[in-house]
């Protein structure tokens, strides 16, 4: 993807940033884009978050959610114990 030098930004008082023009268009991010930030070897990395993460963040929220073990576990949840 080459890099794109020169290009800066201030972090505000609470904490926002702008990303440069130039890079929101060339990485397709939009209002509402996920955006993941990592520390790797002490630079702040940031990445557009995939379909594929956010199925993978929606099943860890689901299994969070649900923490039954068994199909008779979830059927005794929303119906109750078979007396």
């Amino acid at each position: 993807m080459g890099r794109h030098t020169g290009l800066k930004a201030t972090i505000a008082e609470r904490g926002q940033i702008t990303i440069p023009k130039s890079l929101r268009v060339k990485l397709g991010l939009t209002a509402g884009t996920v955006v993941n930030f990592e520390l790797v070897n002490g630079q702040v990395v940031l990445r557009k978050e995939g379909a594929a993460q956010r199925v993978k963040n929606l099943t860890g929220t689901w299994q969070k959610k649900f923490r039954w073990k068994s199909t008779d576990d979830y059927i005794n949840e929303i119906r109750g114990p078979v007396a």
